[in-house]
């Protein structure tokens, strides 16, 4: 989805926002996704999600936990 919004100017998702069809966006993806053609291109993508986009998450959320934690003592 966040593709969908780097591509529109809404600032919120919407079934209705009359600027993109949401729900054939989203199959679109799934349907790229699950491609067998497109196998080698997705698991290449999800190794780049797992190493970038989780580890990010993962460290923020540490980080946060870390920081309130610390406050506590």
């Amino acid at each position: 989805m966040q593709a969908r919004f780097s591509l529109t100017s809404a600032q919120v998702f919407s079934h209705t926002d009359h600027v993109t069809d949401s729900k054939r966006f989203y199959n679109s993806i799934l349907e790229l996704l699950e491609d067998p053609e497109e196998r080698d291109e997705v698991d290449q993508l999800m190794v780049w999600w797992n190493r970038y986009v989780v580890y990010y998450l993962w460290e923020s959320a540490d980080e946060y936990l870390q920081t309130s934690i610390s406050t506590l003592y």
